[in-house]
């Protein structure tokens, strides 16, 4: 006859470690990727945005211009295409997202339009420089409600 103590001892061992494995699987910290601040689909779509309206000639011109500010600080298109020109800004702004779009002279600016928003706004701007005259182009974005 066979020694069945040693078959129960057996099986209690493996219990053990098999425990033991469920144990220190769920204490270890699991592993949670980084994201940045800003969630992808904005990023790209700012940078296109704002690479594109400087490369534009239409757009760099009207940038530039030296009537667009009219002594002040920012200028803030009621109609996008008053600066952006031909290309269609909209087209790059990812779904289920508003923006706004202001053309400012320094750092401090600020859209009017986002003002009372209450959910995370995303800003990324860029400057344009052409001899003496210098803008920063500034375009925010938020989810939509």
């Amino acid at each position: 006859m066979m020694n069945k103590k040693g078959y129960i001892r057996t099986i209690e061992a493996v219990i053990a470690i098999v425990v033991i494995l469920i144990f220190t699987y769920s204490v270890t910290p699991k592993y949670i990727p980084e994201t940045g601040p800003v969630p992808y689909s904005v990023e790209v779509a700012q940078k296109t945005i704002l690479e594109t309206l400087v490369q534009n000639a239409d757009s760099r011109e009207r940038i530039l211009s030296p009537g667009l500010l009219n002594g002040a600080s920012k200028f803030e298109p009621e109609n996008v295409e008053e600066i952006a020109g031909s290309y269609n800004l909209e087209a790059d702004v990812p779904p289920g997202y508003n923006y706004a779009i202001a053309v400012c002279v320094d750092t401090a600016c600020i859209s009017d339009r986002i003002r009372n928003v209450e959910k995370s706004v995303y800003m990324d701007d860029i400057m344009v420089t052409s001899g003496e005259v210098t803008r920063i182009v500034r375009i925010w974005m938020w989810p939509k409600d």
